[in-house]
């Protein structure tokens, strides 16, 4: 899988806006057959998902106050979850998780956007469902996390330890990372 991907800053008026796009694979987006995927405006109210025949995409966007889950083809708001401070948003591991990293408040909370591809030999069964945000919170000043099909590593800068998480940890809401110490403060990024 195959992420699409917009990763920067953006000013919109007063707002400082964080987003990524999300499919649930590598084909093109297009919410053809997935109109019966449930929404929601808060997290854990909805557990059913609907199967589709092609990728639902969507949008992560951070918002000075919290996180937001968009349709990326109609822009109707999923979902909206609130933070305490402004964050940068980070897809996690197997494309499905988006990281809020609020380096402000040092923790990052950790949204499930509801929409993945399982593979199936020669095809993808694509699923979507609507967005919740994990009861997993990370503790550590982040500006960057960085994640493969297999795992995510975080790098802390407040601590200077780097954090790995496998993917299969987020489906369980069992978020506990490997911790590596490299007993030095410092802004960096680890890969």
């Amino acid at each position: 899988m195959i992420p699409t991907r917009t990763r920067g800053m953006a000013t919109v008026g007063a707002s400082l806006l964080s987003l990524v796009l999300l499919t649930a694979c590598s084909s093109a987006a297009s919410t053809e057959g997935a109109e019966d995927a449930p929404t929601t405006e808060s997290a854990g109210t909805e557990t059913d998902h609907a199967e589709a025949d092609v990728a639902e995409a969507r949008l992560v966007v951070g918002f000075p106050d919290a996180v937001k889950v968009f349709d990326a083809a109609s822009f109707e708001e999923l979902a909206s979850f609130p933070l305490d401070s402004s964050p940068y948003v980070e897809i996690a591991a197997d494309s499905r998780y988006v990281f809020a990293l609020e380096h402000q408040d040092h923790r990052i909370h950790i949204v499930d956007s509801g929409t993945w591809a399982e593979p199936h030999g020669d095809h993808s069964h694509h699923h979507a469902e609507a967005p919740s945000l994990l009861e997993s919170v990370i503790d550590g000043m982040s500006y960057h996390a960085i994640s493969d099909d297999a795992r995510s590593v975080i790098w802390n800068d407040d601590t200077g330890d780097i954090e790995i998480i496998d993917a299969e940890d987020f489906a369980d809401d069992a978020v506990t990372p490997t911790i590596i110490d490299l007993e030095g403060v410092h802004h960096g990024v680890a890969v």
